[in-house]
């Protein structure tokens, strides 16, 4: 049987990436004439001095083919150099090695502090690559120190923030530093050590801080908001587009009408008489009245003419064209008689009505509710205010609104203009809020013994806006 009986180990030190090691994943460890042990690793290359403990870390900056070696590739050359084999080619170590730029271990991050709080991560401080913080979470702490305890003395920081800090910032004899107000976006910490001979460490550049852009200041919420004000700005367009086309709908309908009363003041059957009455004038050797009768019809042409190009005429004027077109009526229409009164208070160069109206209700009354009787005829017209309002009463003792109705069921002129006259007012009073009110009756259904027709227009007083 043979015995066998476990060795014993004297473990004098055990070195880390804490002693200033590149790293604590070990691929191979071996040893030169020196008395160094040189160790391989997954981020760099370690040489520890087992004369002065000095640890020495060597990176690609040293001429190493990377930061990552291969596990148990390592052996020694006829020459005595050192081979180590890597992700990324063979790296031969000279015997004699130039260490004076690495006596001094790269920092390390041991310490963040995010608004004054402890930052918790899973991942140990040393090894973390990335931070990510919300765009108010930007008052950053940092703390940091060199991992070789025996040269701590004497050590000086210098820090770097891509994107804030144009070149390297010395500590002044501080271990951290302190960032506040950091815009949202992306940065790199760089972070080196210097002794107080000048000997510099490899630089740390492994964290990234991430500051998260604001949902309000992100390209798809502008968007968005562009989008919703362009849609606004699109409806407000399209909305006023659509005002202006009702109010050039009304403007044209007004104008149209407008056009209808013109040409029914102006119809063929009116100008025939008014020329033929003169005409009989003429061949009976009644000169003065036929001059009188051709110089009124002259008269009343031209007013017509410039009152369809006016929104409104003052009441002066509008009684003044009723008195011509009724003397003219009169000229021509047998047992006919006429009567203008308004009331004293009325101020006539200070009212105004909108043309086209009074005219045509006139006439409306002479053709169809005193033309047909072969009794005498009359129309009176009265003029009043009541209220806010003034108020015009056209009052005939023809054959009264019903009976004229019935007989002119089968045509259409009569109810083509009484129609037009209530679309000009319904548009004029939308266009201009005048508030003008049309009503008709025949004087039977307020008295029995009533004959005719009464019209009743009603009107905003104040017109002198227009």
């Amino acid at each position: 049987m043979i015995e066998t009986q476990k060795p014993r180990f004297n473990v004098e030190k055990i070195w880390t990436k804490k002693s200033g090691l590149a790293n604590d994943f070990i691929y191979a460890v071996t040893g030169d004439k020196e008395k160094n042990i040189w160790v391989s690793t997954n981020n760099g290359l370690s040489r520890i001095d087992l004369l002065t403990k000095k640890i020495t870390n060597f990176t690609k900056r040293d001429g190493i083919q990377d930061i990552e070696f291969n596990s148990s590739v390592v052996l020694k050359n006829q020459s005595g150099e050192l081979v180590f084999g890597g992700v990324n080619g063979v790296n031969f170590i000279p015997l004699t090695v130039n260490d004076k730029s690495h006596l001094v271990s790269m920092p390390q991050i041991i310490k963040i502090n995010v608004l004054n709080k402890p930052f918790r991560s899973d991942t140990s401080f040393s090894y973390l690559k990335q931070i990510q913080l919300n765009h108010n979470q930007n008052f950053v702490d940092l703390t940091f120190i060199s991992p070789n305890a025996s040269h701590q003395e004497g050590i000086q920081y210098f820090y770097r923030l891509d994107g804030v800090d144009a070149t390297w910032v010395e500590a002044e004899g501080r271990s951290f530093v302190s960032y506040t107000q950091l815009a949202p976006g992306d940065y790199r910490f760089y972070l080196k050590a210097m002794d107080r001979m000048g000997n510099e460490s490899a630089v740390n550049s492994q964290l990234s801080i991430h500051i998260k852009t604001p949902y309000y200041a992100t390209i798809w919420f502008r968007i968005f908001m562009i989008t919703l004000l362009a849609t606004a700005i699109f409806i407000l367009i399209k909305y006023r587009i659509n005002i202006l086309k009702r109010e050039a709908l009304s403007e044209k309908t007004i104008a149209q009408l407008e056009m209808k009363a013109l040409q029914s003041q102006m119809n063929p059957h009116f100008v025939f008489n008014c020329i033929n009455g003169i005409y009989e004038m003429i061949i009976s050797n009644e000169n003065d009245n036929a001059r009188k009768y051709l110089n009124d019809f002259a008269i009343l042409m031209r007013m017509t003419l410039e009152n369809s190009k006016k929104t409104m005429i003052s009441l002066e004027h509008t009684i003044s064209y009723l008195e011509k077109y009724l003397g003219i009526e009169k000229l021509r229409m047998i047992d006919f008689n006429y009567s203008i009164l308004v009331a004293p208070e009325i101020e006539m160069t200070k009212s105004f009505f909108p043309p086209m109206i009074l005219q045509p209700l006139v006439e409306n009354s002479i053709w169809h509710g005193l033309a047909p009787l072969k009794s005498k005829k009359s129309v009176a017209i009265h003029i009043y205010i009541s209220g806010d309002h003034i108020v015009c009463e056209i009052e005939d003792n023809g054959i009264g609104i019903n009976l004229s109705r019935e007989k002119n069921k089968h045509a259409s002129h009569n109810s083509t203009g009484l129609e037009s006259i209530k679309e000009h007012i319904v548009l004029l009073n939308d266009k201009y809020n005048l508030k003008i009110k049309m009503d008709i009756y025949d004087k039977s259904t307020l008295d029995p013994k009533g004959e005719g027709t009464m019209v009743r227009l009603n009107m905003k007083y104040d017109w002198n806006d227009y």
